[in-house]
């Protein structure tokens, strides 16, 4: 049989104790990790998509939560016209430009939508919209005032180091100046 003493019973129920605390604290955060759409009442979640493999997961985890809790859902490409002019002689695109890149992204946004719908969401809960100009300011600015949504999903960001000095991230650029809340998915 074992026998221990008093000093080596005491240092077991510590362990166990500490043990247990930890398991604890990690049992919550990851429940608050998990379950940080139900904390919240949202009504009107924006989604901005950059066709990336990040943002389109978080497109999925966004469109999944929408539709099992009927949320308005809007998804929101933004054409980059300060990328689009860079290093070119025209500082503006012609409206005929404008034009063909709108129906390019509008086919490829139908599509989307399509599928987004085929998998079970509503035609009412689900909107698509195409934008030109800054995305950061698209975002912040221009949309949340109009649509007045109540939490922004983000995928990851993705840039090289390069683009995000030339042009700053439209992530960092967001997660400052949103008036309301983020949720990052990586």
């Amino acid at each position: 049989m074992l026998t221990l003493r008093n000093n080596e019973f005491i240092y077991i129920l510590k362990f166990s104790f500490l043990t247990a605390i930890i398991m604890i604290c990690l049992y919550s955060i990851l429940c608050t990790r998990k379950c940080f759409f139900m904390s919240n009442n949202y009504q009107r979640i924006l989604c901005p998509i950059s066709w990336s493999d990040n943002s389109m997961n978080a497109l999925k985890e966004t469109v999944n939560y929408t539709r099992n809790h009927n949320i308005q859902l809007d998804i929101l490409y933004v054409i980059d016209s300060t990328l689009l002019a860079f290093g070119s002689f025209q500082p503006v695109m012609s409206p005929q430009q404008q034009k063909e890149l709108a129906e390019i992204y509008e086919k490829k946004m139908t599509n989307l939508i399509q599928k987004i719908l085929d998998e079970g969401s509503s035609m009412y809960q689900v909107h698509s919209h195409i934008r030109f100009g800054d995305p950061r300011k698209v975002i912040c600015e221009n949309f949340l005032e109009e649509y007045r949504n109540d939490l922004i999903v983000l995928g990851q960001p993705h840039l090289n180091h390069l683009h995000r000095a030339l042009t700053g991230s439209v992530y960092t650029y967001v997660s400052k100046y949103a008036s309301c809340d983020i949720l990052t998915i990586h």
